[in-house]
């Protein structure tokens, strides 16, 4: 669901109601922070987004494997044309990262060798 910038106050106002519902003797500063959360938030660092990004695609993964399903991600060098970004609407400060893939697995991929993490760990 997309939450457009005009409604994120209402939403915010939705996410305190439920606090206070759900714990009355919850503080205003809490109450606070709830309400924050129908907003976005710029200050929070680019990297930082992609992180919380890779774990919620992770999550979706994951849970579609616990429930039986195959799940895959699909990206590539297509997410950074033109016609792509047109396609999906991207504005110049968006970007794609990636597709996720679920349903009825036809066949099993081959297990791909896997690095030793000897050959890409480091320690200080």
């Amino acid at each position: 669901m997309v939450v457009p910038a005009q409604r994120r106050a209402a939403l915010g106002e939705v996410f305190a109601a439920a606090l206070r519902e759900r714990d009355p003797a919850t503080s205003e500063c809490e109450v606070t922070e709830a309400r924050e959360g129908g907003d976005d938030h710029p200050e929070i660092p680019s990297k930082e987004r992609l992180i919380s990004l890779g774990c919620a695609i992770q999550n979706m993964l994951l849970c579609a494997h616990a429930d039986g399903f195959g799940s895959g991600l699909v990206s590539g060098q297509a997410f950074q044309t033109v016609g792509m970004r047109q396609l999906l609407a991207l504005r110049d400060n968006e970007r794609a990262v990636c597709f996720v893939a679920a349903g009825t697995a036809q066949r099993r991929k081959p297990v791909r060798p896997r690095p030793s993490p000897e050959d890409f760990v480091t320690q200080l």
